[in-house]
């Protein structure tokens, strides 16, 4: 069984600066985003929405590099995205969604122990379906953080205890 753990293991295991020319910062992209990786309940395909802004804060980089890279992504076969609408129609996010690690012809050559081209497309066939069958809606609802006050810490009883030790030159420590 497939979790989000273990795709984001084989994208760690996997290097991807030899088979498909991705940078550190690319492969960081992709290992965050596969931090948001999920499968609805009754579904085979697994899925996200994180914005391009908070791949952006936990990557380490540029919003636009977070834009390129998921394009680049897309266009090598690791996932497709599409828009999520509201009630009204308009593009809420985009939700991005896990096709797998693609095999180059280099390395299809290497090992025939991997799934064969029709294993492939018939997994992506069924993504496809997925995708084409249930509309995505999402409802806008406002978030509202509680807001968190610190709590004081006391300091009556064990400092003047500390001071006098260190007086004495007895460390506590």
């Amino acid at each position: 069984m497939t979790s989000q753990f273990v795709i984001t293991n084989q994208i760690l295991d996997a290097n991807l600066k030899q088979s498909h020319g991705y940078n550190a910062t690319e492969k960081m992209v992709l290992v965050i985003l596969s931090r948001y990786f999920g499968k609805p309940e009754g579904s085979s395909v697994f899925s996200c929405f994180p914005s391009q802004s908070t791949i952006a804060t936990r990557a380490g980089c540029s919003r636009s590099t977070v834009n390129t890279t998921l394009q680049k992504l897309e266009e090598d076969g690791f996932v497709r995205s599409r828009w999520q609408t509201n009630d009204s129609g308009a593009n809420t996010s985009k939700l991005y969604i896990w096709l797998g690690i693609p095999t180059t012809e280099e390395q299809e050559s290497e090992s025939s122990d991997e799934p064969s081209e029709s294993d492939v497309v018939e997994a992506r066939t069924e993504v496809e379906e997925a995708l084409t069958e249930t509309p995505v809606v999402v409802e806008s609802t406002r978030v509202v953080q509680p807001e968190v006050r610190p709590e004081p810490v006391p300091t009556a009883g064990w400092w003047p205890d500390l001071e006098a030790a260190i007086a004495e030159d007895e460390s506590p420590f």
